[in-house]
């Protein structure tokens, strides 16, 4: 539905205007994550802003301080996935700075997203260390079989074929236990 977004973007700015603003930052967040949904990362952070900013706005409180979290971990997504590799380290290290202690589920992907980001500017030695902190955090098997893979990824880039090639068959083995 075509209209979707633009229903919450008015609703948005009808808030905006009568100084509503837990409407407001409901209809900015929606808004967002129906542009999100279609791949529209560059007018959904217009939307992300406003609610990060609403959201200072309103009473503080655990729930608004997990929205915050919620609206930064989008914000490093979409500019992320836009290129804009230093707003999203700003946003990274602002979550990380409020958030990486008290919101454990979201400090795997945001140290995800910090691999991703070290990797692409060429930081390959730095990449490297924080996508084994990923498995510390988390030891899921998923998380593990996903950072073995980056991390044998990294090597090569780095040249360590043969630590690469030792990684991916010790990350083989786990997978036959």
């Amino acid at each position: 539905n075509k209209a979707l977004p633009k229903k919450y973007e008015l609703i948005a700015y009808h808030a905006k205007l009568s100084g509503q603003k837990k409407i407001e930052y409901v209809a900015n967040v929606k808004a967002a994550e129906n542009l999100i949904q279609k791949s529209n990362y560059r007018e959904s952070i217009e939307f992300l802003l406003r609610a990060l900013e609403v959201n200072g706005l309103m009473e503080n409180t655990n729930k608004s301080f997990q929205r915050e979290a919620d609206i930064l971990f989008n914000l490093i997504e979409a500019y992320f996935v836009l290129g804009k590799y230093d707003d999203a380290q700003k946003h990274l290290r602002h979550l990380k700075e409020k958030n990486h202690k008290k919101v454990k589920d979201i400090q795997v992907n945001v140290l995800s997203y910090e691999v991703l980001y070290k990797w692409v500017h060429g930081e390959l030695d730095s990449a490297l260390q924080t996508s084994r902190r990923v498995t510390s955090v988390n030891p899921g098997p998923e998380i593990i079989m996903r950072e073995c893979v980056r991390q044998t990824n990294i090597l090569c880039d780095l040249g360590n074929f043969k630590e690469a090639e030792e990684l991916a068959l010790n990350s083989l083995q786990l997978l036959n236990t």
